[in-house]
């Protein structure tokens, strides 16, 4: 495949910036990814220049490598985007877009990665985000331990992390980082065959289920399905 540095300007307001803010705008929506295809085609066999600051480079590795795993999983795209988002992961940034490349690359773990590969973002995320940071950050933070402690098989460390990051989720007004944590405490839940507690943390992670998006719908299912099992 050609490579080709992307040419337009990536910083600012301009073309990169522009196509990164699509991206994340039709993630946020939780569904509709097909209309990811035309925005990933654009950039088919491009690299990241030099020119971006390690927090636009961060904010783009993020949307890139997040609509990549939802729409070509198990494309080479998605390989060469990850390893360059684990080695970005580990250099300065502002902790809000820390936590963003981090929450990519938590799904990249779990579903192309293992269990090492969550280890570091986990590291990464506690590291850059829980010591002195506010927001996202730490949410990010305790999701990371959360998720790294469920695949450990420490169902204890999981669910203190779990609680701890809802606390955070409250109290700024974070809602869907407590879907996705609430998510990790059903699946700790499942895993030590607590059925009660998991249909507990179902009920409270689906809440509003009629606002729930096309993605959480089908987390919830997966969910329910494995309680059932």
């Amino acid at each position: 495949m050609e490579r080709r540095e992307w040419s337009g300007d990536l910083g600012g307001e301009g073309v990169g910036c522009a196509w990164a803010s699509e991206v994340e705008a039709i993630l946020a929506q939780g569904e509709g990814y097909a209309s990811l295809e035309p925005l990933l085609a654009r950039l088919d066999g491009v690299v990241l220049g030099p020119e971006l600051t390690r927090d636009e480079r961060g904010r783009w590795l993020a949307a890139w490598l997040t609509a990549l795993l939802l729409r070509r999983g198990g494309g080479v795209s998605v390989a060469r985007v990850a390893a360059e988002g684990y080695r970005h992961l580990l250099t300065p940034m502002t902790a809000a877009v820390r936590a963003r490349l981090g929450a990519a690359l938590l799904l990249h773990g779990l579903l192309c990665g293992g269990r090492g590969r969550v280890a570091l973002v986990a590291g990464a995320l506690g590291s850059g985000g829980v010591q002195g940071q506010g927001g996202e950050a730490v949410v990010a933070g305790h999701l990371g331990a959360a998720v790294h402690g469920w695949l450990r098989g420490r169902g204890g460390e999981a669910e203190a992390a779990v609680r701890a990051g809802l606390g955070v989720v409250e109290a700024e007004g974070l809602g869907r980082w407590g879907w996705w944590l609430r998510a990790v405490g059903v699946a700790v839940a499942l895993g030590r065959g607590e059925v009660a507690t998991a249909e507990r943390w179902l009920r409270t992670a689906v809440g509003g289920h009629s606002a729930m998006s096309g993605i959480d719908l089908a987390l919830y299912h997966l969910l329910l399905g494995w309680g059932g099992v």
